[in-house]
Formats: C-alpha cells, structure tokens, sequence
C-alpha cells in the first residue's frame, strides 16, 4: 500500500521519510475510496438493471396473468359443456326418438305376443305375465314394461331398444335358459332396466341367426343367477360392447362372450361396474370367452376366437367383491388363475376332449397369453 505504520516515541523527530510514508498511506487510503466509490457506482448500475427486468418481467407476468384468466374462463366454459352433455345427449336422444316413434305402430298387448315384421313396433307400458312371450318386428322399442316370472324373445332385423323394463319373481330353467333374448343385425340398447327375476341366464343375445352390430348396456341392475348375467354370442366386426354404470349380483359370470362367427375389431368396455361375487364354476371368472362350436382340439385352435387382435378388453373404474378392480403385471395372475381373483377364462368342450366330464377340463391355459384377448385395465 505505501504506507509503513511507525511506533512514535516522546521525542523522535519529525522527518522527511516519517512524512512522505503518511503521505503514501492517504494516498493509498484515497485510491481505495476511488475504488470502492467505482465498484459501488457499478453496483447499482446492476441494481437498476435488476429494477427494470424486474420492472419488465412484472409488466409480462401480468400479461401471462392476464392471459391464464381467460384460459381458465375457456376451460371452465368447456368443462361446463362436458358436465352438460349428457343432458343435451339425453335431450336430443329423446328428440330423435319422437321422430323415430312418430312412424312406429303402437303395442299395448302382447299378452299373446306380437308378430309383424314390417313394422316398427313401440311395446310401452305392457304387463308381461308368467310363461313364454315372443316380440317381433322389423324394429322394437321395448319401454316402461314389468316382466313377471317369463321368458321374453325380441327379435328384429334391425335396432332393439329396451328403456325402463322391470322383470321380477323366478324363471326355472325348465321353461328358458333365459330372462330375455335379444335377436337382431341392428344396434342393441339397453338402458336403466332393472333384472331382478331370479333364473339361469338374465340377457342372451345373439344367439339365433343374428350378429349386432353393437351393444350397450348401461343404468342396469342385474340380480342374482344361478349362472350368467348377459350372454353375447355373436356380433358383426368392429362391433362396440359398452357396459356402463351396472350393478350385479351373485352370478357365475358378468359376461359370457362366443365370437361365434370368429370376426375381429370386438372391443367390450366395462365401466364403472360392481359385482358382488362370482361362483367356482369355471374357476371363478368375471368374463368367460366360451368357444361352444363343435369339432376336434386342432379346429378349435386353429380358430382361436378370443385371440387379441380379434378381442379387446378394457376394464375402468369396476369393482369385484367391494374391492377395486386394479392393473396387474402379470395378467395369468387373473387368466385362468382358478381362484376368486380370476376375472378372464377362455373355454370350450372339446379342446382336450370330445367329452368334457368337468367343467375345469374345458379351459384353456394362459400359456403365452396367444389365446386370450388383450386385456386394458384402468
């Protein structure tokens, strides 16, 4: 620095070195202040800059502020339109079906069943007693009815509509497999029926020359059965099975599907479904994809109806003895897994045999997973 600090003693002179090593140390003192003086001014030149970015960035948070206020307005607008929909969907629904039914032949009896088959028939209202009913028409539009201990067969060629049916007391298996079954090429749809008849089956459909060309099924009760709730036998390609908002029983299975044609695309959605339990039967499956045409174990194989690029499951939202219905990573854990977890069991009667002598002899193993479906749980 210039300046060496000197140890003064009561007389020592004052000399020219003394004096001029003070003055360095000043000097020393002043060039520092100049320093400090520079680094300060540089300081808040970079204070100033940090005002005016932050100057800056406040005037653009506020115009982001500005912008994410009217893309939240926007997406709470959108959500209300989703939240309304289906009360629109509902609202033109019923419009189109004015339309539809303003064409149709009213049917207030069928205590001795109905038979016209160029006509769209509208059966409203209707009391169907114990015993054996048959509906047919060219389209049937079955609403607001009871069904009191009886087997009911609907058959169109094209769309079956089943609205607030209500079937109650006991069907034996002597009289149909059962409740009702649903034959026709058109779209079949079922909405907030209540299946509270006790027998073998609940729904059959597709059974008798007829492939629809959809199903859904949705707002449903389904009570208890001594074996399935809804049987599917046969679709057309890239036919869409929605079960929807379903409630069921006891029962041995939720669903039985066949692909009795063998076509491909079927996708089946169960959503936001409960079962209260399934049986041993079969090993205890929710789903069962039963191949039930005749031939050797080769034909059968070779057919392979349940494969996955023919057969596509998705499971969302359901639940299985009150417990939640989740994702596995290993999906032979719930394939044929012979115990209460098992939800998918693919089966038919002469795979290993031309006569099956138990039930459990008919599945098919999961092996590679090449037999069954895809499966999607969510």
């Amino acid at each position: 620095m210039g300046y060496t600090k000197s140890e003064w003693q009561k007389g020592d002179v004052i000399t020219s070195a003394k004096l001029n090593n003070i003055e360095n140390g000043i000097s020393a003192i002043s060039d520092a202040v100049t320093s400090i003086d520079t680094t300060v001014s540089e300081i808040k030149k970079s204070v100033d800059g940090v005002n005016t970015s932050v100057q800056t960035n406040t005037s653009s948070i506020d115009g982001i502020n500005t912008k994410l206020t009217a893309i939240n307005s926007a997406i709470t607008s959108v959500l209300n339109i989703v939240t309304d929909l289906p009360g629109r969907i509902s609202i033109v629904e019923d419009q189109v079906h004015t339309l539809k039914t303003a064409n149709y032949t009213v049917v207030t009896d069928v205590s001795a069943g109905y038979n016209d088959t160029t006509v769209d028939a509208v059966v409203k209202d209707v009391a169907i007693p114990a015993g054996v009913t048959k509906i047919a028409a060219k389209s049937v539009d079955l609403a607001s009815s009871a069904i009191d201990s009886a087997h009911v067969t609907v058959a169109a060629a094209e769309d079956i509509t089943l609205t607030d049916v209500i079937t109650s007391g006991k069907l034996a298996k002597s009289v149909s497999n059962s409740g009702i079954s649903i034959n026709n090429n058109g779209y079949v749809t079922i909405r907030n029926c209540d299946f509270s008849q006790a027998g073998y089956n609940t729904l059959e459909i597709g059974l008798t020359n007829a492939a629809p060309k959809a199903v859904t099924i949705e707002d449903c009760n389904f009570g208890d059965t001594a074996n399935n709730s809804i049987l599917i036998f046969n679709t057309q390609p890239n036919a869409v099975i929605n079960i929807k908002n379903c409630t069921f029983g006891n029962v041995s299975q939720v669903l039985r599907l066949s692909n009795k044609d063998n076509v491909s695309g079927i996708v089946v959605n169960l959503i936001n479904c409960s079962v209260k339990s399934t049986d041993k039967n079969l090993s205890w499956p929710m789903i069962l994809l039963q191949d039930y045409q005749k031939g050797t174990g080769a034909d059968i194989k070779a057919a392979n109806r349940f494969a996955k690029e023919k057969i596509t499951i998705n499971i969302i939202g359901c639940k299985k003895g009150g417990k939640d219905i989740l994702p596995v990573e290993d999906l032979a854990t719930i394939c044929n897994s012979q115990d209460e977890n098992g939800l998918f069991v693919v089966y038919n009667n002469y795979e290993r045999s031309t006569v099956v002598t138990e039930a459990i002899d008919g599945i098919v193993d999961y092996g590679d997973g090449s037999r069954y479906p895809t499966i999607n749980i969510k």
